[in-house]
Formats: C-alpha cells, structure tokens, sequence
C-alpha cells in the first residue's frame, strides 16, 4: 500500500460501514485510483464484508469491549472491530487464491491407445470409440459430466445423444463439436489435413471464429498450415471401414478395393500378375473377416489367394 494511506483497513471498514466522511471517502477513492492492485484489494474486501459483515450494536461494544492493561486503556470502536473482521476476511480470500493458484486440484485423466491394430471401446456415458492403428484417446475420469476428449491420429466416433452435454473433440488446433452421430476424424501428426467425415448426424468443425457444419455423407477439411477448412462431398465411406466392416463398390477396380482393405486390416497385398488390378467389381461386404471377402473377391474374379501372416498373395488371370 502507499504510505500516505497506512490505515488504509481502517479507512476501508468506516466506509463500508456508511461512517465514512466525505473527505475520507474521497481519500479512499484517491486509493484506489493509484493502482489496479488497490482497486481489487477494496472489491475483495467488499465481497468479505457482504459475506462475513454485520454492523455491530454500538452501545453493547462501548460496555463489553473494554480491555486494560496495567495503566493503559485500550478501547475496541465498532471500527477498530470492522476493520480487524475485514483484515483477516480479505487475508483468507488473498491466501486461498494464491493457494488454488499455486496447488491446483489435478484431475485425474484416462488414456486409451492402439498400436498395430484397431482398438473398440465405450466411455463412462455408453458412446463407442474405434481407435485406428497408432492413435490415442485422452479424456477425464469423470467424463460423464464433461464431454471432452483429445484424439492424437484417427478414430471412429458413435456418439450417445445427450443435448445438454455436448460431445467435444480436441484434434490439435480444430475442435469438432456433436450432440450424437456417427463420425470418423482422422488427425495423424505426420499428416498436413485433419480430416472429419460424418456418416450419420451433424458435426461442427471449429477453428478460432470459423466453423463449418457437415452433415451425413459430407467430409470436412481442414489445413493445418494455411488454418482453413473446407467441405467436400464423400463418395463412399469405404475408408472408415476400420471401424464399420462395411464396404461398398459399384464398378470400381480391384486396386481401389485392396487399398481400402489394406487400411482396415492392415495386411500387404502381392499379385502375381499386377495387370489384375484392373479388373472390376461391384458389391458390398458388410461385417465380413478379411478371410469371407477374399473368398468373395477372388470367386468373382476367377483368382486363387493365400494368407501368410500379414501378406496376401493373389495369383490367377482373372480378368484379363
């Protein structure tokens, strides 16, 4: 405090007692001109006074409140006893927000994560998660009073609706936003774009003070470098098929369909003859093992496969 203003408490605790002066109340206002620091000293004390504060009964204190000691009489004013409330009041209020502040309450978080292979689970409040191959999901242990989750690569999102708890995504710098659908977001750090596509629902994609809404069969861009997005049109959703087991073809050549398998899997593909690669198909295979649609494909095509591991040899004609 300055030094002109010593008893700056004292001068504080007559005026918000309504016994302040008009020239103390000017000095007081002066106080708390001089810095910010003053002015919120005073604010705090008022919150203290509204809270612990009550103007005592003069007459009462004037005849119980008298101490002596030895030959000196020391008299406790109304005042003096304000004054002393409001010291200790704003003292609590000043050591508790520097407590909170340097000890805050850490919450606890829960981390799911994959590695090689796509890994399903449900959070506290029933939404299903498939995590992609080399991502990781981040969330509070009380999730179900706060929906919010930070997502480092890709993953399938089959949100429970709950319109007063919003669904929250953090990937990187973009927010997603959703009340309940079905959507995939896909934010590798290796990757430039994060991509957000939506097979049932709504989703708002936020950056700062843009957004962009998409709605089913819709997929959102947005640029990690240049910080804008974009809407794009999803032909199919063939390459959530990590998550969903669904694929769909309407004449689309063979090596669209193992790079599509290839994602889902995670197997590599060897064709004896690369010119097969070529040869089309339409169909859909929906909740299938890799086994049953290789079965499918190569009947179709007139071609034999083999499995070792995580490669797939092709041999045959096929179509040519």
């Amino acid at each position: 405090m300055d030094e002109h203003y010593n008893d700056i408490d004292t001068l504080i605790a007559k005026f918000l007692a309504g016994e302040a002066s008009p020239e103390e109340a000017m000095q007081l206002d002066d106080w708390m001109n001089l810095s910010p620091v003053n002015r919120a000293t005073f604010e705090q004390a008022q919150v203290a006074w509204g809270m612990t504060y009550r103007k005592p009964e003069s007459e009462k204190i004037w005849k119980s409140l008298r101490v002596e000691r030895k030959s000196k009489t020391v008299f406790f004013t109304p005042i003096r006893i304000a004054a002393g409330l409001l010291f200790l009041a704003v003292s609590s209020i000043v050591c508790y927000q520097v407590f909170r502040q340097t000890n805050p309450v850490e919450e606890t978080f829960l981390t799911q994560k994959s590695f090689e292979q796509p890994v399903s689970f449900s959070l506290p409040e029933k939404s299903s998660v498939t995590l992609n191959k080399k991502s990781s999901l981040r969330y509070a242990k009380n999730f179900s009073v706060d929906r919010h989750v930070a997502l480092a690569g890709e993953a399938y999102f089959d949100v429970t609706p709950d319109k007063l708890k919003p669904f929250t995504i953090q990937a990187g710098d973009l927010e997603i936003k959703v009340l309940g659908t079905a959507f995939d977001v896909s934010a590798y750090a290796q990757d430039s774009l994060i991509r957000v596509e939506v097979v049932h629902g709504k989703v708002q994609m936020k950056h700062l003070h843009d957004s962009l809404t998409l709605l089913a069969g819709e997929r959102g861009v947005f640029n990690k470098q240049t910080k804008r997005m974009r809407l794009i049109k999803a032909e199919t959703h063939n390459k959530l098929a990590y998550a969903t087991k669904l694929f769909e073809y309407t004449d689309k050549p063979l090596a669209e369909i193992l790079e599509d398998l290839t994602l889902a899997y995670g197997v590599t593909f060897e064709l004896e003859k690369p010119a097969v690669n070529g040869c089309r198909l339409t169909g859909e295979y929906r909740g299938m093992t890799l086994p049953v649609i290789l079965e499918v494909i190569t009947k179709s095509l007139d071609l034999t496969y083999t499995i070792n591991g995580n490669r797939v040899y092709i041999s045959g004609d096929g179509c040519l």
